[in-house]
């Protein structure tokens, strides 16, 4: 886990890509989202071929 993001935050741009501060909650916020979608993304690949082969055997 990146640590040090948590710790310190991350920097938060504003539309025009000037630094507006830094934030520990973005920080947080973005690394649920990098774990949830590492979890998620990979589930039809593991899920879906037991599926058809299920139904395929029938």
């Amino acid at each position: 886990m990146r640590y040090g993001e948590l710790e310190e935050g991350i920097d938060v741009l504003d539309a025009d890509g000037n630094l507006v501060g830094s934030s520990k909650i973005a920080a947080r916020h973005a690394l649920l989202e990098t774990a949830l979608t590492r979890v998620v993304l990979p589930m039809p690949i593991l899920v879906l071929p037991p599926i058809v082969m299920s139904m395929l055997e029938k």
